[in-house]
């Protein structure tokens, strides 16, 4: 009986079959492929290189048995096992916006070219020949080819070992250089965002000034409590998605960040009387969309601005650009305020976080300031967007 796979690739046959052979006393397997004709008036079908075939494997070296592979599961085959591992992890658990990206990844650009090619196929020619055909930004790109290292990498034995171990040669597959400089991040100039505070109202005024002078996350903002602020300064301890309460992005993430005391009066005044629920909230008391927010309320402030439109983290990029540039702003609080990684050693023994140095923090967050002007008083505080 035949062993091994027939497959068409271009204008030639091939047959693909793994052999193994003695480490250590263990068998170590190995998938590889071979060409057996071309494709022509005498081998126009499968069935006419069938005879080929069967020579070639008799041929092999008796050492090294002959296995067929017809069992491989293809590449979407085990994206999905991947996937719902991926969605059921324990440690380090997925955050739900990344499996959302990968989702998209998946059906938009990896499935309309791989889904249905068997797992060992997929190697450096194969990923090098894929992203030459994406007309993405590199980062994009990288992003991309990294879900396909991903699910190619989760078919593992019973021991936990990867059934098709990879090694992924870079320089071969020649995918586009990440460019910092060329990236988009763009940020708002002090100017740009006093003019968005005094042109919003309701709660986007609000939402404006505490985003520029906090450096906060979207979903850390719209994820805050009234019992998140303490009267001078703001606890991060959820964010929101979607309107789904989640941890914060990373253990960094947690953190408490003190404001300039007229920030925290006009915070203050916004939420009034309130005990309880979500500071920034739409008429049922939920938490905002961060999309809705953005579709129908900042993007059209912008635009009446003449603003180029982009993302709240234009505001993040605001606020670390001007206490690491105008403020002076020591190290080690930048990084703990804006809930950055540690990047060394210096990083971890760096303390200022904990709560003997509360009122350094505190001190600092007034000397420095914001940079932008402030208004005295909010615009309609109890309105709601």
């Amino acid at each position: 009986m035949q062993r091994g796979k027939i497959f068409r690739k271009g204008a030639s046959w091939h047959l693909r079959y793994k052999t193994y052979r003695i480490e250590a006393g263990k068998k170590v397997w190995q998938t590889t492929s071979t060409k057996l004709a071309d494709v022509d008036q005498q081998h126009r079908t499968q069935q006419s290189v069938e005879e080929d075939a069967e020579k070639f494997l008799k041929g092999l070296n008796p050492a090294k048995p002959v296995v067929g592979i017809a069992n491989a599961p293809t590449f979407k085959e085990q994206s999905l096992i991947w996937l719902e591992r991926m969605e059921n992890r324990q440690r380090k658990p997925v955050k739900p916006a990344t499996l959302r990206n990968w989702k998209s990844y998946l059906s938009v650009h990896i499935y309309p070219v791989l889904q249905n090619v068997l797992l060992p196929d997929i190697t450096n020619l194969a990923v090098k020949n894929f992203a030459a055909g994406i007309q993405r930004s590199p980062k994009m790109i990288d992003n991309i080819v990294q879900v396909i290292k991903q699910v190619k990498a989760s078919a593992v034995n019973e021991h936990g070992d990867e059934i098709y171990p990879t090694k992924w040669n870079h320089d071969f597959m020649d995918m586009p250089r990440i460019v910092a400089r060329e990236q988009r991040r763009p940020s708002f100039t002090k100017e740009q965002v006093t003019e968005i505070v005094k042109a919003a109202s309701s709660q986007l005024q609000m939402i404006a000034i505490l985003f520029a002078a906090t450096g906060l996350r979207a979903g850390e903002l719209l994820g805050l409590e009234v019992k998140h602020f303490t009267g001078n300064a703001i606890k991060v301890e959820q964010e929101v998605w979607h309107g789904l309460i989640q941890a914060p992005k990373t253990e960094n993430a947690y953190r408490t960040i003190e404001i300039d005391p007229r920030v925290a009066a006009l915070l203050k005044s916004f939420i009034g009387s309130r005990q309880d629920g979500f500071i920034f909230r739409n008429g049922g008391g939920k938490p905002l969309h961060q999309s809705n927010l953005l579709r129908r309320d900042f993007h059209p402030l912008l635009k009446s601005l003449e603003i180029p439109t982009c993302g709240y983290h234009a505001f993040r990029r605001y606020r670390n650009t001007y206490l690491r540039n105008e403020a002076d702003c020591p190290p080690g609080l930048l990084m703990y305020w804006l809930g950055h990684a540690d990047r060394n050693m210096s990083d971890r023994y760096d303390k200022v976080g904990e709560g003997a140095n509360a009122e350094f923090r505190l001190k600092q967050a007034k000397t420095m300031g914001v940079g932008f002007e402030l208004p005295r008083k909010l615009k309609d505080p109890n309105e709601l967007t």
